[in-house]
């Protein structure tokens, strides 16, 4: 079986991101998807990115025999992604852009 990873910035796009590929889940053969958030800046407290994170987590449509586990780092989003594949082995990664630049993501959200 495969893993995925959808690397989720709060924004509509990496929710519509995950969204999508979950209707596509039983033909990738996929058992495990992994959101992932990083913050490097460690503006946010962990316990707080993971709420969030699980708050889209119930927002996802359920598949059955796939589980979805929520993870955070404080790396940038390359080292993240890069050390997630190495552990869950995952063949996959799924993101959705949002075309802001790096202050206007950083502070629309909060």
């Amino acid at each position: 079986m495969r893993t995925l990873i959808v690397a989720i910035d709060f924004y509509e796009n990496s929710f519509d991101a995950a969204q999508y590929v979950l209707d596509w889940l039983p033909q990738l053969n996929v058992d495990k998807v992994i959101l992932f958030h990083s913050d490097v800046s460690m503006d946010i407290p962990e316990n707080i990115l993971l709420g969030k994170l699980g708050d889209i987590k119930r927002k996802l449509p359920q598949v059955d025999k796939v589980s979805v586990e929520c993870v955070t780092t404080r790396t940038t989003l390359t080292e993240g992604i890069s050390a997630l594949i190495r552990k869950y082995h995952a063949s996959l990664v799924v993101m959705g852009i949002t075309g802001k630049n790096k202050v206007r993501q950083k502070t629309d959200w909060k």
